[in-house]
């Protein structure tokens, strides 16, 4: 039987408040930066911390727009082999 692949999901929601538009593609860090120490007022809660395995794991991965390999697991959230990982690597096209 495979083993299936754990990983940890965990969302952070991020209240933010400013007398200005806050720049649409600001960074993490600089939305900190702001918050700390700069003209920006905000909050952050913890919504969902969990483990998440097999094919959910696999599917949130896809979904996020990586490829489950980057986790040593196939599309099926089991654990692969690095011999096995490697043949997926050498059949991506870059």
């Amino acid at each position: 039987m495979a083993t299936k692949k754990k990983l940890y999901h965990k969302r952070i929601v991020v209240d933010v408040l400013s007398e200005y538009p806050i720049p649409e593609h600001i960074s993490l860090t600089d939305l900190e930066s702001e918050m700390n120490e700069g003209e920006y007022v905000g909050t952050m809660e913890v919504k969902k911390d969990q483990e998440v395995t097999g094919r959910k794991a696999a599917k949130m991965v896809m979904e996020m727009g990586s490829d489950p390999t980057f986790f040593g697991m196939n599309e099926f959230g089991n654990v692969v082999e690095d011999n096995d990982a490697m043949e997926v690597e050498d059949e991506l096209p870059f």
